[in-house]
């Protein structure tokens, strides 16, 4: 399992709102550009996971990005009361699945 320390963005001018993650380990994790993927919020973490829209109802949301660069940007005020004072927030890649979490 991969991992990074990534700082908290800013959004519009509203401080840490914004998780930011692009590239190689975006890919090596299977979120490549146009791949749809659902969003789980829980009190200690974010998790991201690969989705098949056949088999949920949930929203789902796309990887963006260039060709074999893909980002994914998760904004507003939700990350901000996700973290709260957090300045950096630790990601955690595996197959299909990201997890975003404090330090």
């Amino acid at each position: 399992m991969d991992n990074m320390l990534t700082k908290l963005g800013t959004n519009k001018g509203l401080e840490r709102s914004r998780v930011w993650i692009e590239g190689k380990r975006l890919s090596n994790a299977g979120f490549v550009r146009g791949a749809l993927y659902m969003r789980e919020t829980t009190p200690d973490y974010i998790r991201l996971t690969i989705a098949n829209p056949a088999e949920t109802d949930e929203r789902l949301f796309k990887v963006s990005g260039k060709s074999d660069h893909p980002i994914i940007d998760i904004t507003g005020k939700k990350i901000a009361e996700q973290f709260g004072d957090c300045s950096h927030v630790q990601v955690w890649f595996e197959q299909d699945r990201i997890t975003i979490a404090s330090p």
